[in-house]
């Protein structure tokens, strides 16, 4: 067994104040930094050249911030991204940094990275004032799709062995008059996750707040389902549909079985 590391939609700051680019960074006017933050994928920030690229975030006093999700961005494999906090607009020495080395693409799906900064040294609940995405000596446009930062990081214990991550291929399928079929492959893999968890009488309220805070199936929200790998890979999903007690295996004890879909990407970044 293992955890599940996980945010609800509410814990998410990335939208309580608009990013800024940094000093060398430009964007791309066609393509904004509003677009990193409105929780779909498939409205990619473009930057307009190549290079270093960071952005800041100024929440003008100090914000508490656990864990940070990037589910869709075109970063290169090999790549060494960075999130970082600091009293000041200044990012020669950060007060916390956290490197995710970007991974090989799965298929042609960038796999979704996830910086754990409650484990970075000078981390605090306390929170700082200034926070940074930076992506250094990028050789191409560097686009990105949702930025999720939590001011929270939460975890359900005992996931079972044996989730499933089932991949897929979206495929666009038109009837002809003659029986046949007109198809139109979308370019972008998707994948969902289902399982079981057992939980205690708290650890099911956390599972439903979850559930009613995303509105069933409306709104997203970020998971990482081996928060140990090394490196650990972040998603944002929606409920297919409800979760159900299977069974219970003792008192105050639930078996919980649920089902996410990836939040689709709609084209290549």
């Amino acid at each position: 067994m293992s955890d599940l590391v996980y945010a609800r939609r509410t814990d998410n700051v990335a939208a309580a104040v608009t990013p800024v680019v940094f000093s060398g960074t430009t964007m791309n006017a066609l393509y904004p930094l509003t677009r990193a933050i409105d929780l779909d994928p498939a409205t990619a920030a473009k930057s307009s050249s190549t290079g270093d690229f960071r952005i800041v975030w100024d929440f003008t006093a100090a914000q508490r911030v656990d864990a940070v999700w990037i589910p869709m961005w075109n970063a290169l494999a090999g790549v060494v991204a960075r999130f970082e906090g600091h009293t000041s607009n200044t990012w020669g020495a950060p007060t916390v940094s956290r490197n995710y080395t970007v991974p090989a693409y799965g298929g042609d799906m960038p796999r979704g990275a996830f910086f754990d900064i409650t484990a970075a040294a000078g981390y605090s609940t306390s929170g700082l004032r200034y926070w940074s995405l930076f992506v250094p000596n990028t050789a191409i446009i560097t686009a990105i799709g949702e930025v999720f930062i939590s001011s929270q990081k939460r975890t359900v214990k005992n996931l079972l062995v044996g989730v499933s991550r089932p991949r897929d291929r979206r495929v666009i399928r038109h009837p002809r008059q003659d029986g046949g079929l007109f198809q139109y492959d979308r370019g972008s893999d998707t994948f969902s996750i289902e399982g079981r968890v057992i939980v205690n009488g708290d650890d099911y309220s956390d599972y439903l707040a979850l559930h009613e805070d995303a509105r069933g199936s409306v709104y997203p929200f970020p998971v990482v389902i081996e928060p140990d790998a090394t490196v650990p890979e972040g998603y944002l999903v929606q409920w297919v549909g409800g979760f159900r007690q299977t069974n219970r295996s003792a008192p105050n004890i639930e078996e919980l079985s649920f089902s996410w879909q990836m939040v689709y990407r709609g084209r290549a970044l």
